[in-house]
């Protein structure tokens, strides 16, 4: 399993644990990531703990429950492959906003987003 350090420092590694397949352990503190670690939560793809000294206990259960480890990296997987392309949706949303009439031309697309 992955800890991310999500919940106690300003960094998201969630969805970067998730993608190749690691369930993860985060902690309470997700404001600025909230539909994520619910997302992850509704999939099995990993626990939130309330504090620190519950990460052990956390990350022994996944180390020592193979069957359980594998679905819960395997939901992770899904989860961010289900949700791959989600910024480029939203850009042409956008677009399409900015192009109804509002006179404000979209910006060109950052180099590297698809």
């Amino acid at each position: 399993s992955a800890r991310t350090g999500a919940g106690w420092r300003p960094s998201c590694g969630v969805l970067e644990a998730a993608a190749v397949g690691k369930p993860v352990v985060f902690g309470p503190h997700m404001y600025n990531f909230q539909e994520i670690s619910q997302m992850t939560l509704e999939r099995g793809a990993g626990v939130q703990i309330p504090e620190s000294g519950r990460l052990a206990p956390a990350v022994a259960d996944f180390l020592g429950n193979a069957n359980r480890r594998d679905r819960a990296g395997e939901a992770g997987r899904k989860m961010v492959e289900e949700n791959r392309g989600a910024l480029a949706a939203n850009m042409r949303i956008i677009e399409q906003l900015l192009g109804k009439g509002s006179g404000v031309e979209a910006p060109p697309h950052p180099v590297g987003l698809s």
